[in-house]
């Protein structure tokens, strides 16, 4: 396995402070900190004081960190295209919405970032277009399905995907909410890592002011959350 490191990066800074999100996901009736759980055992194997590991396996009812994300880029994104008084809440955002003319998520996944938006736009009431590349898993389809979305399987790659969701969003009344970027597409991409310092400020929460973590480690797939994670912690 490749390992790349540039020691250069501790010293890079950052003043990104993202403020309104965790309050915003204080508001779903679901909320709760997922669990931080300390694994002595790890700890041991790796031979330091301590590990904390984030339980991401059960937010807001869906098994991923995803929908933190997920939903703050769609109420946001949503909100900003309202005419007039801004929204608070999804109930208010939901009947606006239901005032005018209909709107269609679209999103292409492997798995989790689908079901997510797809779940985002059952409480609010929308279609959701959930694309899917090949090998994802029946087990990940039925969970997307089980949120009322369309899926259209396709036999293609996950960038390929993407570029079928994009010819997809293109329609009428449709809306594209993908937590990947490209030349012209950043904002959605933007307000899905703002989402995700939700996770964060709970593990500040967690681990309390006077016990820091010495090292984060963050699982890629396509970068939004190991931006989240960088971006929080160069604000310290």
């Amino acid at each position: 396995m490749p390992w790349y490191s540039n020691p250069a990066a501790r010293e890079f800074n950052t003043d990104e402070e993202v403020e309104g999100v965790s309050a915003f996901h204080h508001t779903f009736p679901r909320y709760a900190p997922t669990p931080l759980t300390s694994s002595q055992a790890l700890a041991d194997e790796l031979q330091v004081k301590r590990v904390y590991i984030k339980d991401e396996s059960a937010r807001f009812g869906l098994p991923s960190f995803k929908i933190l994300g997920a939903s703050w880029a769609v109420f946001q994104t949503l909100s900003t295209n309202l005419s007039g008084t801004r929204p608070r809440t999804l109930a208010e955002l939901k009947q606006r919405l239901a005032e005018g003319p209909s709107v269609r998520l679209v999103a292409a996944t492997d798995g989790n970032h689908g079901r997510a938006v797809a779940h985002m736009a059952n409480l609010l009431g929308l279609e959701a277009a959930i694309f899917v590349p090949r090998g994802v898993s029946a087990a990940a389809v039925a969970g997307i399905e089980s949120e009322y979305a369309t899926v259209t399987r396709v036999d293609a790659t996950y960038d390929q995907t993407v570029q079928r969701a994009i010819h997809a969003a293109a329609e009428p009344g449709s809306m594209m909410i993908q937590d990947t970027a490209w030349p012209g597409y950043h904002e959605v991409p933007e307000l899905i890592v703002e989402g995700y310092s939700t996770l964060y400020a709970e593990i500040d929460a967690q681990l309390g002011t006077a016990n820091p973590p010495a090292v984060v480690v963050t699982p890629v797939g396509v970068g939004s959350l190991i931006q989240a994670s960088i971006a929080h912690y160069r604000t310290r």
